[in-house]
């Protein structure tokens, strides 16, 4: 995960050539751009460029993310239309092949092996 500033930009990269440099595939890699419309002269194609990789998910900017975190209560939860929570929605379905709920109890899974967890043991 990366925002759209050089320092940002230039320690993932970094990050990914030791990553590479242990052994681990460049396609295992999946690359979160966050604030990802803020205007400041590097855009996904410059990111995309410099890391020689494709950005698979970009977050939107946004003021509810502050809020939210001043509220203590998550984005996700607190305004479920929103950009922001539709984005992270995708990126959640795209990492783990499961579709999320729009909010919390609109479904309740009987059988909890249905369940993925993000740092499940397979």
């Amino acid at each position: 995960m990366t925002a759209l500033d050089v320092v940002g930009v230039k320690h993932l990269s970094k990050a990914l050539d030791t990553l590479v440099g242990i052994g681990i595939p460049r396609d295992r890699f999946r690359i979160v751009l966050n604030r990802a419309d803020s205007k400041v002269g590097l855009d996904s194609s410059d990111v995309e460029r410099v890391m020689k990789i494709q950005v698979d998910t970009m977050i939107p900017s946004s003021r509810l993310v502050p809020m939210s975190l001043n509220r203590g209560k998550p984005v996700y939860l607190e305004e479920p239309n929103s950009d922001i929570t539709k984005s992270i929605r995708e990126l959640a379905t795209r990492l783990t092949g499961v579709a999320g709920k729009q909010r919390e109890g609109d479904e309740q899974a009987d059988d909890k092996s249905k369940k993925r967890r993000l740092f499940a043991r397979t």
